[in-house]
Parts: C-alpha cells; sequence; structure tokens
C-alpha cells in the first residue's frame, strides 16, 4: 500500500433532515476536534429539496463530482427516508469520494442503507460515533481507505472476518477503524 504524503484539503458534504438532528449535532462535534485544518464542511438539508420546487439533491450532489476534483471528498448520507441521492451520491463515488452511511443500528443494515450499499456505490455504513474517528484516518490515508472499504474489494473483508471467526472473535463488534489501523501496520 502507497501512502501519499501530499497535503489535500477536504470537503465533507453531509446530507440529512429533522429525523438526523441529533446524528448531525453529535457528528458536528466530532468533526470540529479532527486534527487537519484544511477541511470544508456542507450540510445539504434533504427535508429542503423535498418541500422546494426546482431543488433537487441528485443534482447539487452533481454539482461537487466535477467542481471538487482537487479535493478528497467524504460524502455522509445520515439516517432518513430513502429518496434523493442515491444518483448523486453513485457520481460522487464513481469520482473518488468515500460514501460513508449512518448506521441506525448495530445489529442489521438499515433498509437505507442497504439500498446504498447494494448499488456497490457507498464504502460503509457506520454509527455516529465511530464516525470521526473513521474520518480522521481518511484524512491521513485517502486512497488506502478507498481501496480497503471499496465494496468490489469484499474479498478481503471475507477472508478477515473468517481470520477472527478462527480465534472465536465476530470482526463485527471491532471499530472499522481499529482494523484499518491494524492492516496499515503490516
Amino acid at each position: 500500500m502507497v501512502i501519499s504524503t501530499k497535503v489535500r484539503s477536504f470537503l465533507i458534504l453531509i446530507c440529512g433532515g429533522k429525523e438526523s438532528s441529533d446524528s448531525l449535532r453529535s457528528l458536528n462535534a466530532q468533526l470540529r476536534e479532527l486534527s487537519l485544518q484544511n477541511i470544508e464542511l456542507k450540510f445539504l438539508n434533504r427535508d429542503v429539496y423535498a418541500t422546494v420546487e426546482g431543488a433537487d439533491l441528485d443534482e447539487t450532489l452533481n454539482q461537487y463530482v466535477d467542481a471538487s476534483l482537487d479535493q478528497e471528498v467524504v460524502l455522509i448520507m445520515l439516517k432518513g427516508t430513502i429518496g434523493e441521492g442515491l444518483m448523486g451520491t453513485g457520481e460522487l463515488f464513481d469520482k473518488g469520494a468515500l460514501c460513508l452511511i449512518e448506521a441506525e443500528s448495530d445489529s442489521e443494515p438499515s433498509a437505507f442503507a442497504h439500498t446504498f450499499l447494494s448499488t456497490g456505490k457507498a464504502h460503509l455504513e457506520l454509527g455516529i460515533p465511530e464516525m470521526g474517528e473513521f474520518i480522521e484516518i481518511f484524512l491521513k490515508h485517502p486512497e488506502p481507505v478507498k481501496t480497503f472499504f471499496n465494496p468490489r474489494n469484499q474479498i478481503v473483508w471475507g477472508a478477515l472476518s473468517a481470520q477472527f471467526k478462527e480465534h472465536g472473535l465476530d470482526i463485527q463488534t471491532f471499530k472499522h477503524s481499529f482494523i484499518f489501523e491494524g492492516i496499515l501496520k503490516r
């Protein structure tokens, strides 16, 4: 794994609505604690896109596809109803954005996450408590994180799961950031 030392700016796009306001507050607190200073945050309110005529979340996300080529982009889809954003998320993913979905449960994926992950256009479903720590790792190692957690590389995750199982452990009980840091150190 090659680790880039190039200093880049980062754009973190957060999509959510009124049902995700608690998650947004918690996530904002974590993001303010990140060690890098070259981070731009933007919140895209799904409720506004649902009520304003002519507003389209997918079109807005697509505007960031070309405009953000000089930045590393993180897209965070907070919990909520499935609606707009699927196409725009896919476009951002294809252009190299890290796409994360807020987990609503520790035990099983939400319908929202399942929809995004089944398209192969999102990297992970994470709980808000783990999100800030994971983004911090991404800011330090963007390409290795995107490669390791790319849904097309799930054979690696399957092999790791089998190794954990051999030792009587469940990989799902470990933080993704912990697992990635372990792999990175090897």
